[in-house]
C-alpha cells in the first residue's frame, strides 16, 4: 500500500475485493458499469455455447478452464468459444452468441469478477466466477454461479444440464448488473462518504 496515499488521503476507495482484505479501512465500490444500453439475448443455441474472454490468460485461470472444459466435453455436448485478440465491439458480438459465460477461476490475480463477467450478465448470460465467501457481504444478492478450480466442472455441468437454472440466473444477472453496478448508484455511495467526511452537505 502506498504510504503517501495512506497519510494524505482521508477517503480511499477500491473496486478490488482483495484490497479490502489487505486494508479494511478501504471503502469498496463496485466497478461502474452501464448495462442498460446492452440488449440481452432472448434465445439459446440448439447446441449450447460456453464463452470465455480473458484479457490475460494467467490472471483468469484460463489454462485450468480449458483443461476442465476438455474433460467435460467427453460426456456433454456443447461448444466452447475462447474470445481473444479482437476489438471490444467484436468481443461483444461474439459474447452475444454464448449461452454460458466464464469470467475466472483460481486466485491468480485476485478473485471475484471483472468487466468481462459484467458484460456476460448484461447480455443475459449466466456467468461462472470464483467469489470467496468472505466477499459475499460486499456483493449483496450477487447472481454469479460460484466455482473454484475444484468445483468448476460440476458447476458448469449443472448449468449445461439445467435449463430452468440458466433462465433463473439470466433474469437475476440482468436485474443485478443494471442496479448494483449502475454508475448513478455508485456515485451516490461515493457522495455518502463525502458527506460523512464533511466535504459536502
Amino acid at each position: 500500500m502506498n504510504p503517501h496515499l495512506r497519510e494524505h488521503a482521508r477517503i480511499r476507495f477500491t473496486s478490488e475485493l482483495d484490497h479490502t482484505k489487505i486494508d479494511p479501512s478501504l471503502v469498496f465500490v463496485p466497478i461502474p458499469f452501464e448495462a442498460a444500453g446492452i440488449r440481452p439475448r432472448v434465445r439459446e443455441n440448439k447446441v449450447l455455447r460456453v464463452g470465455h474472454s480473458p484479457t490475460r490468460r494467467t490472471a483468469k485461470g484460463t489454462a485450468d478452464i480449458i483443461e476442465s472444459v476438455n474433460r467435460i466435453r467427453r460426456h456433454l455436448n456443447f461448444e466452447f468459444l475462447l474470445i481473444e485478440g479482437v476489438s471490444h465491439s467484436r468481443c461483444m458480438e461474439l459474447k452475444a452468441t454464448c449461452d454460458i459465460g466464464i469470467d475466472q477461476i483460481g486466485n491468480y490475480a485476485g478473485t471475484g469478477y471483472g468487466r468481462s463477467g459484467l458484460e456476460f450478465l448484461a447480455l443475459g448470460i449466466p456467468t461462472i466466477t470464483e467469489i470467496p465467501k468472505e466477499y459475499e457481504k460486499l456483493l449483496p444478492k450477487q447472481p454469479f454461479m460460484k466455482a473454484t478450480k475444484r468445483s468448476f466442472e460440476g458447476v458448469l455441468a449443472e448449468l449445461l444440464s439445467n435449463a430452468h437454472l440458466r433462465e433463473e440466473k439470466r433474469k437475476e444477472g440482468i436485474a443485478w448488473v443494471r442496479d448494483f453496478t449502475n454508475p448513478r448508484r455508485i456515485i451516490t455511495e461515493v457522495y455518502k462518504e463525502y458527506r460523512r467526511a464533511g466535504w459536502i452537505s
